[in-house]
């Protein structure tokens, strides 16, 4: 691919689309894989995309104004996790890797599964995704752990 692409955005999509768009891969800091490839970081906040120049205003993270140019502009500039209200229990009993924080709370939950006894139902764990997908080390280690949880089941 030719050209000059933009990607808004520093998180899981962001990142891998610009790994990808640089054929780089298994790299494990943000830093490091940026710097490895030649990606020019730039921390700091869109203030306008006009397609039709097209250009990308932004504010630098020491407050100063850029304008740039692209050829491709990638926008992954997150998510946020919504809980309802509403839903009874789903604050106690929902988690995401969302976050940093989110993940260890979830790992937490995980690995403390077995301390529970048995019970005499046939038990699954349920876990999804909505608009996103669990992946890496997340998805072996629950893979991992639905099979210990299925193996506990049967005894």
């Amino acid at each position: 691919m030719s050209g000059r692409i933009v990607v808004i955005g520093a998180g899981f999509a962001g990142v891998w689309s610009a790994l990808a768009a640089k054929c780089l891969i298994n790299v494990h800091s943000q830093t490091e894989a940026f710097k490895a490839s030649g990606i020019k970081f730039i921390h700091g906040n869109i203030d306008d995309i006009d397609v039709q120049s097209p250009t990308v205003s932004y504010r630098s993270s020491t407050g100063t104004e850029h304008l740039t140019t692209y050829d491709r502009l990638i926008l992954t500039a997150g998510s946020s996790v919504i809980r309802p209200e509403q839903v009874s229990g789903l604050a106690q009993h929902a988690h995401d890797v969302d976050s940093l924080e989110g993940a260890i709370k979830l790992e937490t939950h995980l690995n403390s599964l077995g301390a529970y006894p048995p019970t005499s139902c046939n038990c699954f764990l349920d876990l999804g995704a909505w608009g996103a997908v669990i992946t890496g080390g997340w998805e072996r280690k629950v893979r991992a752990t639905d099979r210990e949880l299925a193996k506990q089941a049967k005894m």
